[in-house]
């Protein structure tokens, strides 16, 4: 009788055991599931907040060249942390349209010197400068015409 008394007492030891086991378990898979939904929270909002940056200029019609400077600023900045690859999906192009520059109608932000971007941006403009008042500078639009895995990748603005 003893014999089976201890026997029960072990049987109840081990299911015991078993029980906090499962607990454990069952509180370290909950825990990380939580933790990957935190993670995944946290990316999805860090991507919309490096989108904000550029996405607040889109369908506007009053982007002025500073505007536009900021965000190449911003572009460079984000391609000098990617190794200035092209290849990278992080990326960012910035193109400007229409500028009436010789030699086509496209101004590509991929120098490293924002004055010379800025100036061959200006060139056409300085007649029209000058003649006008001098608050007033061309106007353009923002249009996001691409996305690489959810962030935004090319930005083209185009002179009004």
């Amino acid at each position: 009788m003893e014999n089976a008394s201890k026997a029960l007492i072990i049987a109840a030891e081990m299911l015991i055991g078993i029980m906090i086991l499962s607990l454990g378990v069952y509180l370290y898979v909950s825990f990380r599931q939580t933790a990957k939904e935190n993670e995944q929270a946290n990316a999805q909002q860090q991507l919309i907040q490096f989108n904000n940056n550029y996405t607040k200029y889109e369908n506007q019609k009053d982007i002025t060249i500073y505007d536009i400077l900021t965000v190449v600023n911003q572009a460079k900045e984000n391609n000098v942390k990617y190794d200035n690859d092209d290849q990278n999906d992080n990326y960012i192009i910035v193109n400007v349209i229409n500028t009436g520059i010789a030699g086509g109608n496209k101004c590509q932000q991929n120098t490293d010197d924002k004055k010379e971007f800025l100036e061959t941006l200006l060139e056409k403009d300085k007649n029209a400068i000058a003649t006008q008042e001098p608050h007033k500078l061309p106007t353009y639009s923002c249009q996001i015409t691409g996305y690489k895995n959810g962030r935004v990748h090319v930005i083209d603005f185009e002179k009004i």
